[in-house]
């Protein structure tokens, strides 16, 4: 089962990312994992010079989903680097009006969808990026299409959240690569560029409408 745990991000379940050793976060998470893979290590070099990191993939029970849940976890030089947690350990108290009355206004809020449905639904990706406190939530909502707009309402959705260390940055490129892979032809565009919201309206609209909120994004940009 997912451990309770009161520390806000860039604290997940007790881990500090960024200052917990990977000893002491692994005798932690051994507690409840049902496995901890030691994927690889690397030496990486950085503009500060040459660095080890490791990855590992914890997996554990979660009530009520017989696959169970899973993150993954980078170190650098033993340290707690970046961790990424699936939707499958992000039910509760992690929607978009929670997340945004908790945390308050992101620095920069990305949107990216289809013109129309495809094989696989109609995909609207929401992605609040939280710059000091170092984590993004990602959203994959299913939208629909009214007439010349799509209409995703994000409600209770489940975030994926990536938290990282005091020492990562990102560029716009970094962004687009790392959410939609190398080889992406359809680019997460700003908040304000793709909805009739801005950062600050959708954080005021949350606040008024919870989790009825709706976000309409015309088909045409995409």
């Amino acid at each position: 089962m997912i451990p309770a745990s009161d520390c806000l991000i860039p604290c997940w379940w007790g881990i500090d990312v960024g200052q917990t050793p990977w000893s002491q976060a692994k005798h932690s998470l051994g507690v409840f994992a049902s496995e901890i893979l030691d994927w690889r290590t690397i030496s990486a070099e950085e503009p500060d010079g040459s660095h080890m990191i490791s990855t590992y993939y914890v997996y554990y029970a979660v009530r009520g989903l017989p696959r169970g849940g899973g993150m993954a976890i980078t170190t650098r030089d033993g340290i707690i680097d970046t961790l990424l947690v699936n939707t499958d350990s992000t039910p509760k108290g992690l929607s978009l009006s929670e997340v945004l009355g908790r945390y308050g206004r992101p620095s920069s809020v990305l949107v990216r969808t289809f013109r129309d449905r495809t094989p696989f639904g109609l995909p609207f990706l929401l992605v609040l990026l939280y710059q000091d406190r170092r984590f993004m939530a990602r959203y994959e909502i299913e939208a629909v299409r009214v007439g010349d707009n799509i209409v995703a309402c994000p409600a209770d959705t489940p975030p994926a959240i990536t938290i990282w260390g005091p020492h990562k940055t990102w560029s716009d490129e970094d962004l687009q690569t790392y959410l939609l892979g190398p080889d992406y032809y359809n680019p997460l565009i700003p908040l304000a560029d793709s909805t009739d919201f801005t950062v600050d309206s959708l954080y005021e609209a949350s606040e008024r409408e919870g989790e009825a909120l709706c976000l309409r994004s015309p088909s045409s940009i995409w």
